[in-house]
């Protein structure tokens, strides 16, 4: 079975290749991030799904008047099985804005292959996942292999700035039945065997600082926010550094990490004291931490800093995600796709925990098996230069198709 399934992804990978290059051509980014959305994209996604013969395709769309169509894409397409039991894969449709153009060497969303890599935003996270995950499904159907579970692929909105049009609303309108198993291909390593199984708790916060403006050659008649605001970002960043500093070897890395972020344009001229400044903190918490000891620390020194700096300080939690139960390490999806994974890269995948937060979360928290696995280049997450390798996305594909076959 396996070898019938290999060579239908042998005779696809001309199509692979085309549907990565041009996945990667849409600016799908949230609103919240000055992007229109995903509907583009997932338009394309439902004709490209019809013209691959799948029948059952349908839509479970959010709505959201901020972008142009008034709603946010859900995108379902479903292969039947043997038996009624369901098995998922999720990927996300949006991506995150490109940063810093002039460190691109090429247009972030005018994809380019070179040496066996395509680079454009998006490449990676996590159009090389629907891709692979569509094109496993399609070479099942074209080897007329027939999977133990129903196969379902969702393509959604909304992940990389909070989920709340996308797996959240599909949770919330119960998609989603009990004994579901879901694998979420938005995580892994370089070498292919890190399977996820557990994350940490997220805290993304947003600081407002609020002082006197002044001209910049007078500084004593105001009260310079930016200094305050700079102040606090440092003094917090090492102190929860240092009382929240317990290591977990599941997690990588180990540790929580608390990191200032994005800032917001304050004053217009050089030679203005700022009155007020904004800035953010990102933070991924080991679960052995409650959050709320978190926000607890921030508070103390956030009434130190204005008392330091006689200015007004406040913040609010802007996502925040506390860490649920892991998935069972032993669990049968888990096994099998090791043994999937072995078959295809000849490597030994192992269970373990990261600081990146995936949606595989919110359906933890509902009590459902949630894995995540994809063979990738971590460090390109998010950073100028994003690429995805022509190799592994053939891999993946076999692996999917693999796993898609067992009977869990």
């Amino acid at each position: 079975m396996d070898e019938k399934i290999d060579a239908a992804i042998e005779e696809l990978k001309g199509q692979m290749l085309d549907t990565l290059g041009t996945l990667c051509t849409f600016e799908a980014i949230a609103p919240e991030s000055g992007g229109q959305g995903e509907m583009p994209k997932a338009k394309f996604l439902e004709k490209l799904c019809k013209k691959l013969g799948f029948t059952d395709v349908t839509w479970i769309n959010s709505k959201d008047e901020r972008v142009p169509e008034g709603e946010r894409p859900n995108l379902i397409v479903k292969l039947p099985g043997k038996n009624k039991k369901r098995l998922w894969f999720l990927s996300h449709l949006d991506v995150v804005p490109p940063g810093d153009e002039e460190a691109w060497k090429t247009a972030p969303f005018e994809p380019i292959w070179k040496g066996g890599k395509l680079y454009g935003r998006g490449a990676i996270d996590n159009n090389q996942a629907a891709v692979a995950t569509l094109f496993a499904l399609k070479a099942l159907k074209d080897a007329d292999v027939a999977p133990e579970r129903e196969i379902c692929l969702a393509f959604v909105c909304d992940e990389e700035v909070g989920s709340n049009y996308g797996v959240k609303y599909l949770i919330k309108k119960k998609i989603f039945n009990k004994d579901d198993i879901f694998v979420v291909p938005d995580a892994g390593n370089n070498e292919g065997t890190q399977i996820e199984v557990a994350e940490k708790s997220v805290l993304w916060l947003k600081f407002k600082v609020k002082g006197q403006q002044a001209h910049g050659s007078t500084p004593e008649k105001g009260n310079n926010a930016a200094y305050a605001a700079a102040k606090l970002a440092v003094d917090l960043r090492d102190t929860l550094y240092n009382k929240f500093n317990k290591s977990d070897t599941l997690y990588s890395p180990p540790m929580s990490t608390f990191e200032p972020t994005k800032h917001e344009p304050n004053v217009l001229a050089v030679n203005i004291i700022p009155g007020s400044d904004v800035f953010y903190f990102d933070s991924r918490v080991l679960p052995s931490y409650k959050l709320n000891d978190v926000t607890s620390e921030i508070k103390r020194v956030v009434k130190e800093i204005e008392k330091e700096t006689k200015t007004k300080v406040d913040f609010e939690e802007i996502h925040r995600v506390d860490a649920p139960k892991p998935t069972d390490p032993n669990h049968a999806v888990v096994q099998e796709l090791r043994k999937a994974i072995r078959d295809v890269y000849k490597v030994d995948a192992f269970a373990a925990g990261i600081g990146g937060g995936t949606f595989a979360a919110y359906l933890r928290m509902e009590n459902l098996p949630a894995i995540c696995w994809e063979k990738l280049n971590e460090d390109v997450y998010h950073m100028p230069n994003e690429y995805a390798r022509q190799e592994d996305l053939y891999g993946d594909a076999r692996v999917f198709a693999r796993l898609m076959c067992a009977d869990l």
